[in-house]
């Protein structure tokens, strides 16, 4: 009966973590650090230790989610170097990019001076004692991190890794190596260490996150599932798909998707698209690395990512309906406070144009397919004569299945107080709830019935500036209107929402 047992909560366990690769979610076995299962610990072959601890709650990234986080803290004594490992093994599945990422929050120490914050994805593994470096390459490895030597530190951040990541050759995306409908093991790791000058470093890191990529082709190493149309503009944009001219952004790896137009007096426009299937009301996050190279990005001309349900018509203008449930739109315009000119990061820290926003919730009844199209439309003119830039590493993701949980989506401009209506609305079983904190403080985020009775409390904490979204799943209502109430800083907004049954 055992064995049986046994055997059943082998092949339930299976069923999971594939259903779990299948739609979308993080392979990263206990991301969050709620406990301290899993993780495998090593030392990277020094006479220090780094040490490991979680969960943590004190001092979490504002990035992270649930209660708990991993703090890191490292001392070296030696006067050589310290340097650890946490680790465990994943599956991934042959054919597929993975999407990574992690919050961050440094603590203290001086680590812009001989220290270094990695994550690598790798073929190969680990070895207790001995520093782990795997060798680069696009579809066996990769490193992401924060390094002392490289022009971005991370001293003094509270962000993610996918957004301020800038040693050379890091990507965001990693490329199974395997064939399509294989799987293959590899170890993903988190390093830390110091040396040459770093003595002492104290930081928190939350949500190791390792997700299948919903865009095909997202990294642009060949030019599969991408179709390149016209928009009926005089002049055609000059698309490359795996353009190998080494002019790739800085969140990137290897080949990209090259743009480059030239309005001849008049204007040109282009753009690069594919069919997509979401489920309905599930949340996406969308990000790509951008590089600005040449032109005048700040008069005349733009570069914008869309999702809609509007299909393309090969050269006629692509430009969708506004409506948060029906598209979103992610750019740099010359008539919005962000151009773009002068710009190598990502579109989900520097996108500044239409909502603000990189976080996406499919329409559509929840939990059923939707077909949605995705594309990245550029063009140049009144003004803007030319137009060369340069994307990679372009990701759509799901975010949180159920529960409460919130994503923050920053994109280093301005904010304004704002509570979104939620969506769906009218809904079952889930809906998302969307609002904007302009200054620092404590953020309430509330559901009342009618009766003015608190029914939950989804948000009570600490926030910076920016975007966020809480997904909320009641358990136990009755059917009927609720009352979701925000308050920070002395802004106080209400709006209804209605569950059914």
């Amino acid at each position: 009966m055992k064995n049986l047992s046994a055997m059943l909560f082998l092949v339930l366990f299976i069923i999971l973590l594939l259903s779990g690769t299948t739609n979308g979610q993080n392979v990263v076995l206990n991301s969050s650090f709620e406990d301290d299962s899993v993780w495998e610990y090593y030392n990277g072959g020094t006479p220090d230790d780094v040490e490991f601890v979680f969960p943590y709650s004190d001092d979490m990234p504002t990035f992270g989610s649930g209660s708990a986080c991993c703090y890191v803290y490292g001392y070296l004594t030696t006067g050589e170097w310290i340097n650890g490992l946490i680790w465990q093994e994943v599956e991934l599945q042959g054919g597929t990019t993975y999407v990574l990422d992690a919050a961050w929050l440094h603590l203290g120490g001086p680590i812009d001076a001989g220290t270094w914050f990695q994550i690598y994805v790798s073929e190969e593994e680990p070895v207790d004692g001995a520093d782990w470096a795997p060798a680069e390459g696009t579809h066996s490895a990769r490193m992401f991190s924060f390094n002392s030597w490289s022009g971005c530190s991370g001293i003094d951040l509270d962000v993610t890794f996918v957004d301020y990541a800038c040693e050379d050759n890091h990507t965001a995306l990693i490329r199974a190596p395997a064939e399509a409908g294989q799987t293959v093991p590899v170890f993903i790791g988190f390093k830390a260490g110091a040396g040459w000058g770093g003595t002492e470093f104290e930081l928190a890191v939350d949500d190791i996150t390792l997700r299948p990529n919903l865009i095909v082709n997202g990294d642009f190493e060949d030019e599969s599932g991408w179709t390149v149309w016209g928009q009926g503009a005089p002049n055609d944009l000059e698309v490359v798909l795996s353009d190998d001219s080494g002019n790739n952004p800085n969140l990137g790896h290897n080949k990209c998707l090259y743009l480059k137009g030239n309005a001849n007096g008049e204007s040109c426009n282009g753009l690069v698209w594919q069919q997509i299937e979401l489920a309905g009301g599930k949340s996406y996050g969308f990000n790509a690395g951008f590089r600005h190279l040449s032109g005048n990005l700040g008069d005349g001309s733009w570069v914008q990512a869309y999702i809609s349900e509007e299909a393309p018509v090969e050269g006629v203008d692509w430009t969708p309906a506004g409506g948060s449930n029906s598209e979103v739109l992610i750019g740099f315009n010359s008539w919005s406070g962000c151009s773009g000119d002068t710009i190598d990061g990502t579109f989900r820290r520097y996108g500044c144009d239409g909502k603000n926003t990189t976080i996406y919730t499919a329409p559509g009844t929840p939990g059923e397919p939707v077909t949605l199209y995705f594309g990245i439309k550029a063009g140049c003119g009144w003004g803007g004569e030319t137009l060369e830039v340069t994307i990679d590493d372009v990701s759509l993701v799901e975010l949180a299945d159920s529960g409460t949980r919130v994503e923050n989506e920053s994109s280093g401009t301005p904010y304004e107080f704002v509570l979104c209506q939620n969506y769906p609305n009218p809904f079952n079983p889930s809906t998302i709830i969307t609002y904007t904190i302009a200054k620092s403080g404590n953020v309430r985020l509330t559901v009342y019935d009618v009766l003015g009775r608190e029914i939950e409390s989804l948000v009570n904490r600490i926030q910076q500036p920016g975007q966020y979204t809480v997904q909320w799943s009641p358990e136990g209502l009755a059917n009927g209107v609720y009352v979701y109430k925000l308050e920070s800083g002395g802004f106080v907004d209400v709006k209804k929402l209605l569950y059914i049954k």
